[in-house]
């Protein structure tokens, strides 16, 4: 248990770095040119956010409270969806098969969109099928994330903690990981991947099965 809380503190310790990074970055740029070449793409880059303009700290903090706000209303609204989740992802080989299934899904939606995108009179899909993959993903990210939280409490002998804290820990953990340039975009595919794979693995954490079965038997009434 004391080796599970160090860990913990370690983990904590180092995201808390990341973000502390973010902020020296876009405070003091010219600290870029004492990094070696290749860690960061340029010397000069103020890491901001692409699509508004903040700064890469507070766009990370502003991404953080979105997620933490989204994942307590999800665990409020369907505790009992994340608790399947939870139970149908217990092993390690769980989770790859569950991110390697979620990764097929995200090509195959991807495909589904560019080929509603080609044939124009079913354009709308392709809108459609990207807000329900980011959904999708986001909402299977969110139990990840508290999943990894809650598995740390658990270990370090705080199991007893919120659920809210589980959140807030794995948040902590893994938000500050898609922030870090380059390599950031290869986390955030992972993510979606786990994210996706979860809520396709469980029906949306209904752990009921995929099968028409339904439908036959309602013909046969």
């Amino acid at each position: 248990m004391a080796r599970w809380r160090m860990i913990t503190i370690i983990l904590v310790i180092l995201a808390l770095a990341i973000w502390a990074a973010l902020v020296v970055f876009n405070v003091r740029p010219q600290f870029g040119h004492e990094v070696p070449a290749g860690v960061i793409p340029s010397p000069t880059l103020r890491l901001q956010a692409p699509l508004s303009g903040l700064p890469g700290w507070v766009a990370s903090l502003e991404l953080f409270v979105t997620l933490f706000l989204a994942g307590a209303g999800n665990l409020y609204v369907f505790p009992t969806r994340v608790g399947n989740m939870l139970r149908a992802a217990g092993s390690a080989r769980r989770w790859i098969s569950i991110g390697l299934l979620g990764l097929g899904f995200e090509l195959l939606i991807v495909v589904f969109g560019v080929g509603a995108a080609l044939a124009r009179i079913t354009f709308p899909l392709t809108l459609l099928s990207g807000l329900v993959l980011v959904v999708l993903s986001l909402w299977g990210y969110l139990v990840v994330s508290y999943a990894v939280g809650r598995f740390l409490l658990k270990k370090a002998g705080w199991g007893q903690a919120s659920p809210l804290a589980g959140l807030a820990l794995g948040l902590l953990l893994l938000v500050p990981l898609m922030r870090i340039p380059l390599a950031g975009g290869i986390v955030l595919i992972i993510y979606m991947g786990l994210g996706l794979g979860l809520v396709i693995a469980t029906r949306f954490g209904s752990n009921e099965p995929w099968s028409l079965k339904p439908l036959l038997e309602e013909e046969l009434e």
